[in-house]
């Protein structure tokens, strides 16, 4: 399954970390400044 997280703050990163570490395939979209 292919999860895409729109937000790298810290909720988004640890939800991504752990979604990462128990097999998934994860991709973290963050906002350009």
């Amino acid at each position: 399954m292919r999860i895409l997280i729109i937000g790298a703050g810290v909720i988004g990163s640890n939800l991504a970390a752990d979604l990462f570490s128990s097999g998934r395939d994860v991709t973290l979209l963050a906002r350009g400044e």
